[in-house]
């Protein structure tokens, strides 16, 4: 079988690329819905971490379509994303003590983790939109498990275990819309 040879320049293009992706801050999420890998955005854009909770958003629209739900590790912080396909709903990230309750049962929820942060989606959906996992168990540095607590009358909760209690960022994108929650190592 024939390799491939690359000419000293291109080798050093290629080390070049590498190198800026990894000054950057850049990382490769896992266990994505889509299982494909995605590059962070740079940390100089991103805000700062606080352990002030809770956080809260605003809706831009009154029915939000949860479309796609991720979890990954980059480096100094795990990352746990939601995506709508029409807008954001009204949001809130918040530390939570066991037990952790299913909606709308008010049945425990099992969560692996030390530490717990409940994710409410106010004016959100999954049904017809989202048929992906409703658990991940990426075991990461900080965020050991996220499981979806419910999805009922327009509100869904979302928990996610760490392995300790930890300072988070938490922000929104656009284009697509979707709510970021990090949590630093």
């Amino acid at each position: 079988m024939n390799r491939p040879t690359f000419s000293q320049p291109a080798l050093r293009i290629w080390a070049l690329a590498m190198g800026i992706i990894l000054v950057s801050g850049g990382g490769v999420a896992a266990a994505s819905t889509q299982q494909a890998a995605t590059v962070s955005p740079a940390r100089a854009n991103l805000p700062a971490f606080s352990c002030r909770l809770p956080a809260q958003g605003r809706r831009t629209t009154a029915a939000a379509r949860i479309n796609a739900v991720r979890v990954g590790t980059h480096a100094g912080y795990d990352r746990f994303v939601i995506q709508f396909a029409n807008g954001l709903p009204d949001w809130s990230v918040e530390r939570a003590r066991p037990p952790l309750l299913q909606d709308p049962s008010g049945k425990p929820l099992a969560v692996a983790g030390r530490s717990f942060l409940k994710i409410t989606l106010h004016g959100a959906s999954m049904a017809g939109s989202y048929s992906g996992p409703r658990t991940f168990t990426p075991r990461y540095a900080t965020l050991t498990q996220v499981k979806n607590g419910g999805d009922f009358e327009m509100v869904t909760t979302w928990y996610a275990g760490l392995a300790s209690a930890k300072c988070v960022r938490v922000f929104t994108l656009s284009a697509p819309n979707r709510l970021v929650i990090d949590v630093e190592h």
